[in-house]
C-alpha cells in the first residue's frame, strides 16, 4: 500500500519488528520464510521464529510449531514434542489442534494411547464446530471406547457432524435410522441420510440406497433407481453392489436382460472374493 509490492523489505521490517518480541510480527517471519517470500524457504528458520512467536503464546504459532515437529519440517520428526505443542494450542481454544491432540491420544503418538483424553480433546474440538472431531465423538460413544457406550449421545454427534456435510457421518447416521440405535427405526429418515452420503461417493451410502429402493424401505419400490445406486457402489469397487449389479442384469430388473453385462459384473465380484459372484 503506497508503494510497489516488494515482500524483501517486508520481510526486512517484521524482523525488525519480530526482534522487539512483537509476536504477530515473529509469526510473519515464520511465515514467510516457510513459504519463501523475500527470502529462499528455509523452513528451520521458519521453525525458529514460530517458536519465538508460540513462546508468546500466539496460538496459530504453536499449531505451527507443532505440525512441523510432527513431519519433521525445519528439524528431526518428534512426536512428544509435536503434542507438547498441540496441546498448548489446544489450551488456548485452537479447535484443529484439540483435534490433533485427540488423534494423539487415541493413536498413541508422543504419548500412551489415552482413549478418554482423547475424547475429551475430540469434545473440546467438536462443541466448536470441528466436523470430524463431530463425529469422532460419535464413534467413541457407539462403540464404548473412552467412555460408556451411549448410543443417543452417538448419533447427536453424528448428526451434528452430518449437517455439515461430512460423508461419513451421514453414512453412520443411515445406519442408526435404519437399525434403530440411539432412536427408534425410521426407515425414511435413514434413506435420507444415506443418499445424502450416497451424492458425495460414499460407496456404502450408495449400496444401501439401492437396497432400500429394491426392497421398498423408506420410500416405493423402484428397481431402476436401485440398480442406478448400485451401479455407483459397483464402479467403486464394492463387490456387494458389483453382486447385485450381475444379478439384476441377469434377471432383467431395472433393465432389460443382459447376460453379457451380468457375466461382467459377476467377475468383477469374484475378483474380490465374492464367494457367491465365484
Amino acid at each position: 500500500e503506497g508503494t510497489a509490492p516488494n515482500k524483501a523489505t517486508a520481510l526486512q521490517w517484521f524482523e525488525k519488528a519480530a526482534a522487539l518480541e512483537h509476536k504477530d510480527a515473529q509469526f510473519k517471519c515464520a511465515q514467510m520464510y516457510y513459504d519463501g517470500e523475500g527470502t529462499a524457504p528455509n523452513k528451520a528458520t521458519a521453525l525458529q521464529w514460530f517458536e519465538k512467536a508460540a513462546a508468546l503464546e500466539h496460538k496459530d504459532a504453536q499449531f505451527k510449531c507443532a505440525q512441523m515437529y510432527y513431519d519433521g519440517e525445519g528439524t528431526a520428526p518428534n512426536k512428544e514434542t509435536a503434542l507438547r505443542w498441540f496441546e498448548k494450542a489446544a489450551a488456548l481454544e485452537h479447535k484443529d489442534a484439540q483435534f490433533k491432540c485427540g488423534w494423539m491420544y487415541d493413536n498413541g503418538e508422543g504419548t500412551a494411547v489415552d482413549k478418554e483424553t482423547a475424547l475429551r480433546w475430540w469434545e473440546k474440538a467438536a462443541k466448536q464446530g470441528h466436523k470430524v472431531a463431530q463425529y469422532n465423538c460419535g464413534v467413541m460413544y457407539s462403540n464404548g471406547d473412552g467412555t460408556a457406550t451411549d448410543k443417543e449421545a452417538a448419533l447427536k454427534w453424528y448428526e451434528q457432524s452430518a449437517g455439515q456435510g461430512y460423508a461419513n457421518a451421514q453414512f453412520n447416521c443411515g445406519l442408526m435410522y435404519d437399525k434403530g440405535e440411539g432412536t427408534p427405526v425410521n426407515k425414511e429418515t435413514a434413506l435420507q441420510w444415506f443418499e445424502k452420503a450416497a451424492k458425495q461417493e460414499h460407496k456404502g451410502a450408495q449400496f444401501n440406497c439401492g437396497r432400500m429402493y429394491y426392497n421398498g424401505e423408506g420410500t416405493a419400490p423402484n428397481k431402476e433407481t436401485a440398480l442406478h445406486w448400485y451401479e455407483k457402489a459397483a464402479a467403486q469397487e464394492h463387490r456387494g453392489a458389483q453382486f447385485r449389479c450381475a444379478q439384476m442384469y441377469y434377471n432383467g430388473e431395472g433393465t432389460a436382460p443382459n447376460k453379457e453385462t451380468a457375466l461382467q459384473w459377476f467377475e468383477k465380484a469374484a475378483a474380490l472374493e465374492h464367494k457367491d459372484a465365484q
